[in-house]
Protein backbone atom coordinates (compact mmCIF):
# COMPACT_ATOMS: atom_id res chain seq x y z
CA UNK A 1 0.00 0.00 0.00
CA UNK A 2 2.87 2.37 0.88
CA UNK A 3 4.43 1.78 -2.52
CA UNK A 4 1.10 2.49 -4.23
CA UNK A 5 0.76 5.74 -2.27
CA UNK A 6 4.28 6.86 -3.22
CA UNK A 7 3.59 6.06 -6.87
CA UNK A 8 0.30 7.95 -6.77
CA UNK A 9 2.02 10.98 -5.23
CA UNK A 10 4.70 10.91 -7.91
CA UNK A 11 2.12 10.67 -10.69
CA UNK A 12 0.08 13.48 -9.14
CA UNK A 13 3.20 15.68 -9.10
CA UNK A 14 3.80 15.06 -12.80
CA UNK A 15 0.15 15.63 -13.70
CA UNK A 16 0.21 19.00 -11.94
CA UNK A 17 3.55 19.97 -13.47
CA UNK A 18 1.90 22.71 -15.50
CA UNK A 19 1.08 24.53 -12.26
CA UNK A 20 4.79 24.97 -11.65
CA UNK A 21 5.70 25.95 -15.21
CA UNK A 22 2.78 28.38 -15.40
CA UNK A 23 3.83 30.04 -12.14
CA UNK A 24 7.39 30.43 -13.41
CA UNK A 25 6.01 31.92 -16.63
CA UNK A 26 3.98 34.53 -14.75
CA UNK A 27 7.06 35.49 -12.73
CA UNK A 28 9.02 35.86 -15.97
CA UNK A 29 6.27 37.88 -17.66
CA UNK A 30 6.17 40.23 -14.64
CA UNK A 31 10.01 40.60 -14.69
CA UNK A 32 10.14 39.84 -10.96
CA UNK A 33 13.75 38.61 -11.18
CA UNK A 34 14.75 41.88 -12.84
CA UNK A 35 13.07 43.86 -10.05
CA UNK A 36 14.88 41.77 -7.42
CA UNK A 37 18.26 42.24 -9.12
CA UNK A 38 18.94 45.27 -6.91
CA UNK A 39 18.13 43.40 -3.68
CA UNK A 40 15.27 41.99 -1.61
CA UNK A 41 11.87 43.70 -1.70
CA UNK A 42 8.66 43.55 0.26
CA UNK A 43 5.58 42.09 -1.37
CA UNK A 44 4.05 45.57 -1.45
CA UNK A 45 7.11 46.97 -3.26
CA UNK A 46 7.03 44.13 -5.76
CA UNK A 47 3.30 44.54 -6.32
CA UNK A 48 3.76 48.26 -6.98
CA UNK A 49 6.64 47.62 -9.40
CA UNK A 50 4.75 44.91 -11.30
CA UNK A 51 1.25 46.41 -11.13
CA UNK A 52 -0.19 43.33 -9.44
CA UNK A 53 -2.49 42.46 -6.53
CA UNK A 54 -0.23 42.15 -3.47
CA UNK A 55 -2.01 39.23 -1.71
CA UNK A 56 -2.17 37.22 -4.95
CA UNK A 57 1.45 38.04 -5.72
CA UNK A 58 2.46 36.82 -2.26
CA UNK A 59 0.77 33.47 -2.96
CA UNK A 60 2.72 33.19 -6.23
CA UNK A 61 6.05 34.08 -4.60
CA UNK A 62 5.41 31.72 -1.67
CA UNK A 63 4.85 28.82 -4.07
CA UNK A 64 7.93 29.65 -6.14
CA UNK A 65 10.02 29.99 -2.96
CA UNK A 66 9.03 26.42 -2.07
CA UNK A 67 10.94 25.18 -5.13
CA UNK A 68 13.90 27.52 -4.80
CA UNK A 69 13.06 30.11 -7.46
CA UNK A 70 12.86 32.90 -4.84
CA UNK A 71 13.36 32.98 -1.06
CA UNK A 72 11.23 34.56 1.66
CA UNK A 73 14.04 36.17 3.66
CA UNK A 74 11.63 37.77 6.16
CA UNK A 75 7.86 37.74 6.51
CA UNK A 76 6.30 39.22 3.36
CA UNK A 77 9.78 39.98 1.96
CA UNK A 78 11.49 38.12 -0.89
CA UNK A 79 14.89 37.89 -2.54
CA UNK A 80 16.16 36.09 -5.61
CA UNK A 81 18.20 32.88 -5.74
CA UNK A 82 20.59 31.46 -8.36
CA UNK A 83 17.56 29.81 -10.00
CA UNK A 84 15.59 33.03 -9.87
CA UNK A 85 18.49 34.98 -11.37
CA UNK A 86 18.12 32.85 -14.51
CA UNK A 87 14.68 34.43 -15.06
CA UNK A 88 16.27 37.82 -15.71
CA UNK A 89 16.20 39.50 -19.10
CA UNK A 90 19.14 38.24 -21.16
CA UNK A 91 19.17 34.88 -19.41
CA UNK A 92 16.25 32.42 -19.62
CA UNK A 93 13.33 34.86 -19.29
CA UNK A 94 12.56 34.88 -23.03
CA UNK A 95 12.64 31.07 -23.21
CA UNK A 96 10.11 30.88 -20.38
CA UNK A 97 7.82 33.46 -22.01
CA UNK A 98 8.05 31.69 -25.39
CA UNK A 99 7.16 28.33 -23.86
CA UNK A 100 3.91 29.76 -22.51
CA UNK A 101 2.98 32.15 -25.29
CA UNK A 102 -0.50 31.67 -26.71
CA UNK A 103 0.87 30.52 -30.08
CA UNK A 104 3.03 27.89 -28.35
CA UNK A 105 0.15 26.69 -26.17
CA UNK A 106 -2.10 26.42 -29.24
CA UNK A 107 0.48 24.16 -30.90
CA UNK A 108 0.79 21.89 -27.85
CA UNK A 109 -3.00 21.68 -27.69
CA UNK A 110 -2.71 19.72 -30.95
CA UNK A 111 -0.07 17.29 -29.60
CA UNK A 112 -2.46 14.35 -29.89
CA UNK A 113 -2.67 15.09 -33.63
CA UNK A 114 1.12 14.78 -33.87
CA UNK A 115 1.16 11.43 -32.07
CA UNK A 116 -1.64 10.07 -34.26
CA UNK A 117 -0.21 11.28 -37.57
CA UNK A 118 3.48 12.15 -37.09
CA UNK A 119 2.66 15.61 -38.44
CA UNK A 120 3.50 19.01 -36.94
CA UNK A 121 1.06 20.12 -34.25
CA UNK A 122 2.11 23.71 -34.96
CA UNK A 123 1.01 23.43 -38.58
CA UNK A 124 -2.29 21.91 -37.47
CA UNK A 125 -2.89 24.85 -35.12
CA UNK A 126 -1.58 27.68 -37.31
CA UNK A 127 -1.93 26.30 -40.86
CA UNK A 128 1.69 27.19 -41.70
CA UNK A 129 5.20 25.97 -40.76
CA UNK A 130 6.83 27.51 -37.68
CA UNK A 131 9.55 29.54 -39.39
CA UNK A 132 7.15 30.88 -42.02
CA UNK A 133 4.73 31.89 -39.25
CA UNK A 134 7.49 33.64 -37.29
CA UNK A 135 8.38 35.60 -40.42
CA UNK A 136 4.88 37.08 -40.40
CA UNK A 137 4.71 37.65 -36.63
CA UNK A 138 7.63 39.89 -35.67
CA UNK A 139 6.74 40.22 -31.97
CA UNK A 140 6.71 36.45 -31.48
CA UNK A 141 9.83 36.16 -33.63
CA UNK A 142 11.58 38.66 -31.38
CA UNK A 143 10.87 36.56 -28.28
CA UNK A 144 11.84 33.37 -30.15
CA UNK A 145 15.14 34.85 -31.37
CA UNK A 146 15.98 36.24 -27.93
CA UNK A 147 15.30 32.83 -26.38
CA UNK A 148 17.50 31.07 -28.93
CA UNK A 149 20.33 33.60 -28.60
CA UNK A 150 20.35 33.42 -24.80
CA UNK A 151 20.24 29.63 -24.92
CA UNK A 152 23.39 29.53 -27.03
CA UNK A 153 25.37 30.88 -24.07
CA UNK A 154 24.59 27.65 -22.21
CA UNK A 155 24.50 25.24 -25.15
CA UNK A 156 27.80 26.38 -26.70
CA UNK A 157 29.80 26.56 -23.49
CA UNK A 158 33.16 24.86 -24.07
CA UNK A 159 32.84 24.31 -27.84
CA UNK A 160 35.78 26.59 -28.70
CA UNK A 161 38.00 24.89 -26.10
CA UNK A 162 37.13 21.28 -26.90
CA UNK A 163 38.20 21.01 -30.52
CA UNK A 164 41.47 21.67 -32.39
CA UNK A 165 40.22 24.55 -34.55
CA UNK A 166 43.80 25.79 -34.93
CA UNK A 167 44.45 22.94 -37.42
CA UNK A 168 42.29 24.66 -40.03
CA UNK A 169 42.54 27.76 -42.19
CA UNK A 170 38.91 28.61 -42.99
CA UNK A 171 35.77 27.53 -41.18
CA UNK A 172 32.37 27.73 -42.85
CA UNK A 173 29.60 28.02 -40.25
CA UNK A 174 26.53 26.79 -42.14
CA UNK A 175 23.37 28.24 -40.66
CA UNK A 176 25.56 30.31 -38.36
CA UNK A 177 22.82 32.77 -37.38
CA UNK A 178 24.14 35.87 -35.66
CA UNK A 179 27.63 34.34 -35.42
CA UNK A 180 27.79 33.83 -31.64
CA UNK A 181 29.52 30.45 -31.90
CA UNK A 182 31.87 31.56 -34.68
CA UNK A 183 32.86 34.65 -32.68
CA UNK A 184 33.76 32.57 -29.62
CA UNK A 185 35.84 30.22 -31.80
CA UNK A 186 37.64 33.04 -33.63
CA UNK A 187 38.46 34.80 -30.37
CA UNK A 188 40.00 31.60 -29.02
CA UNK A 189 41.89 30.73 -32.23
CA UNK A 190 43.44 33.86 -33.78
CA UNK A 191 44.87 32.05 -36.82
CA UNK A 192 41.48 30.94 -38.10
CA UNK A 193 39.27 32.70 -40.66
CA UNK A 194 35.53 32.10 -40.98
CA UNK A 195 32.53 32.41 -43.27
CA UNK A 196 29.01 32.70 -41.85
CA UNK A 197 26.46 31.26 -44.29
CA UNK A 198 22.78 31.85 -43.60
CA UNK A 199 19.59 33.27 -45.05
CA UNK A 200 19.64 36.90 -46.24
CA UNK A 201 17.33 38.08 -43.45
CA UNK A 202 19.87 36.86 -40.88
CA UNK A 203 23.05 38.24 -42.40
CA UNK A 204 22.72 41.86 -41.25
CA UNK A 205 22.59 40.75 -37.62
CA UNK A 206 25.64 38.55 -38.18
CA UNK A 207 27.60 41.40 -39.80
CA UNK A 208 26.82 43.71 -36.88
CA UNK A 209 27.85 41.10 -34.29
CA UNK A 210 31.11 40.42 -36.13
CA UNK A 211 31.84 44.13 -36.44
CA UNK A 212 31.15 44.71 -32.73
CA UNK A 213 33.53 41.87 -31.89
CA UNK A 214 36.27 43.47 -34.02
CA UNK A 215 36.50 40.42 -36.31
CA UNK A 216 35.48 41.88 -39.68
CA UNK A 217 38.97 41.26 -41.12
CA UNK A 218 38.76 37.54 -40.33
CA UNK A 219 35.09 36.76 -40.88
CA UNK A 220 32.76 37.44 -43.78
CA UNK A 221 29.06 36.78 -44.19
CA UNK A 222 27.59 35.04 -47.24
CA UNK A 223 23.82 34.81 -47.84
CA UNK A 224 22.77 31.29 -48.73
CA UNK A 225 19.98 28.72 -48.48
CA UNK A 226 21.67 25.56 -47.23
CA UNK A 227 19.05 23.42 -48.98
CA UNK A 228 20.36 24.80 -52.29
CA UNK A 229 24.11 25.27 -51.76
CA UNK A 230 26.78 26.23 -49.23
CA UNK A 231 29.97 28.25 -49.83
CA UNK A 232 33.05 26.39 -51.05
CA UNK A 233 36.72 26.91 -50.13
CA UNK A 234 36.51 25.97 -46.47
CA UNK A 235 38.49 23.13 -44.93
CA UNK A 236 36.19 22.91 -41.90
CA UNK A 237 32.38 22.97 -42.10
CA UNK A 238 30.25 23.44 -39.00
CA UNK A 239 26.54 22.69 -38.57
CA UNK A 240 25.61 23.85 -35.06
CA UNK A 241 22.05 23.25 -33.83
CA UNK A 242 20.89 22.86 -37.44
CA UNK A 243 20.11 19.22 -38.18
CA UNK A 244 17.79 18.70 -35.20
CA UNK A 245 15.36 21.16 -36.82
CA UNK A 246 14.83 18.94 -39.86
CA UNK A 247 13.70 15.51 -41.02
CA UNK A 248 16.24 12.93 -42.18
CA UNK A 249 15.40 13.72 -45.81
CA UNK A 250 16.01 17.45 -45.36
CA UNK A 251 19.18 16.76 -43.36
CA UNK A 252 20.52 14.68 -46.23
CA UNK A 253 20.02 17.66 -48.55
CA UNK A 254 22.03 19.90 -46.24
CA UNK A 255 24.77 17.30 -45.79
CA UNK A 256 24.96 16.63 -49.53
CA UNK A 257 25.56 20.33 -50.17
CA UNK A 258 28.28 20.41 -47.51
CA UNK A 259 29.94 17.33 -49.03
CA UNK A 260 29.83 18.94 -52.47
CA UNK A 261 31.52 22.09 -51.18
CA UNK A 262 34.17 20.37 -49.06
CA UNK A 263 37.65 19.32 -50.22
CA UNK A 264 38.44 15.64 -49.79
CA UNK A 265 40.64 16.38 -46.78
CA UNK A 266 38.05 18.61 -45.09
CA UNK A 267 36.23 17.95 -41.85
CA UNK A 268 32.58 18.34 -40.91
CA UNK A 269 31.50 19.16 -37.35
CA UNK A 270 27.99 18.71 -36.01
CA UNK A 271 27.27 20.50 -32.74
CA UNK A 272 24.21 18.82 -31.28
CA UNK A 273 22.88 17.32 -28.08
CA UNK A 274 22.94 13.53 -28.09
CA UNK A 275 19.82 11.69 -26.96
CA UNK A 276 20.40 8.84 -24.49
CA UNK A 277 18.96 5.55 -25.66
CA UNK A 278 17.01 3.06 -23.55
CA UNK A 279 15.20 3.98 -20.33
CA UNK A 280 17.73 6.50 -19.02
CA UNK A 281 16.20 9.78 -17.82
CA UNK A 282 17.06 12.49 -20.32
CA UNK A 283 15.62 16.00 -20.71
CA UNK A 284 16.39 15.69 -24.43
CA UNK A 285 13.62 13.11 -24.76
CA UNK A 286 11.16 15.83 -23.73
CA UNK A 287 12.80 18.39 -26.01
CA UNK A 288 12.32 15.83 -28.78
CA UNK A 289 8.57 16.10 -28.19
CA UNK A 290 8.87 19.87 -28.54
CA UNK A 291 10.50 19.28 -31.93
CA UNK A 292 7.64 16.93 -32.87
CA UNK A 293 5.09 19.59 -31.93
CA UNK A 294 6.76 22.66 -33.47
CA UNK A 295 8.66 21.48 -36.54
CA UNK A 296 7.93 19.55 -39.72
CA UNK A 297 10.11 16.51 -39.10
CA UNK A 298 12.68 17.91 -36.67
CA UNK A 299 13.90 15.55 -33.97
CA UNK A 300 16.64 14.94 -31.42
CA UNK A 301 18.94 12.04 -32.28
CA UNK A 302 21.30 9.64 -30.56
CA UNK A 303 24.94 9.23 -31.52
CA UNK A 304 24.12 6.11 -33.51
CA UNK A 305 21.34 7.90 -35.38
CA UNK A 306 23.76 10.66 -36.37
CA UNK A 307 26.27 8.02 -37.44
CA UNK A 308 23.70 6.43 -39.76
CA UNK A 309 22.58 9.81 -41.09
CA UNK A 310 26.16 10.83 -41.87
CA UNK A 311 26.86 7.51 -43.56
CA UNK A 312 23.80 7.92 -45.78
CA UNK A 313 25.21 11.28 -46.91
CA UNK A 314 28.66 9.86 -47.67
CA UNK A 315 30.40 10.84 -44.44
CA UNK A 316 32.17 8.77 -41.83
CA UNK A 317 31.88 9.66 -38.15
CA UNK A 318 35.39 9.79 -36.69
CA UNK A 319 35.03 11.23 -33.20
CA UNK A 320 32.46 12.41 -30.67
CA UNK A 321 33.66 14.88 -28.07
CA UNK A 322 31.68 15.72 -24.96
CA UNK A 323 32.02 19.42 -24.08
CA UNK A 324 31.50 21.39 -20.90
CA UNK A 325 28.05 22.49 -22.10
CA UNK A 326 24.92 20.63 -23.11
CA UNK A 327 26.12 19.89 -26.65
CA UNK A 328 28.61 17.42 -28.11
CA UNK A 329 30.91 17.81 -31.10
CA UNK A 330 30.53 15.11 -33.74
CA UNK A 331 33.45 15.05 -36.19
CA UNK A 332 33.14 13.45 -39.61
CA UNK A 333 35.13 13.23 -42.81
CA UNK A 334 34.18 12.35 -46.37
CA UNK A 335 33.67 8.58 -46.36
CA UNK A 336 36.86 6.70 -47.19
CA UNK A 337 39.05 9.79 -47.36
CA UNK A 338 40.57 9.75 -43.87
CA UNK A 339 39.65 6.58 -42.09
CA UNK A 340 40.13 6.66 -38.35
CA UNK A 341 38.85 4.42 -35.60
CA UNK A 342 35.73 6.16 -34.25
CA UNK A 343 36.16 7.15 -30.62
CA UNK A 344 34.17 8.90 -27.96
CA UNK A 345 36.19 11.39 -25.93
CA UNK A 346 35.30 12.87 -22.58
CA UNK A 347 36.62 16.29 -21.54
Amino acid sequence: MANDLAAAQQLAQWISGKWISQAIYVAAELSIADVLASGDKSVEQLAEATHTHAPALHRLLRALASIGIFRECAPQRFESTPLGDLLRTGAMRAACIMAHSSWHDQAWAQFLHSVRTGESAFEKAHATPLFDWLGSNPEAAGVFNEAMAAGKNYRDFGIAEHYEFERFERMVDVGGGHASLAISILQKHPGLQAVIADLPQVTEGAKLAIQNAGLSARCRVVPCDFFEHVPAQGDLYVLAHVLHDWSDERCLQILANCRKAMPSHGKLLLVEALLLEGNQPDRLKWLDLEMLVLTSGGRERSEQEYRRLLAAAGFELTRTLVTGGSRSIIEACVGGSQRETPTRQEP
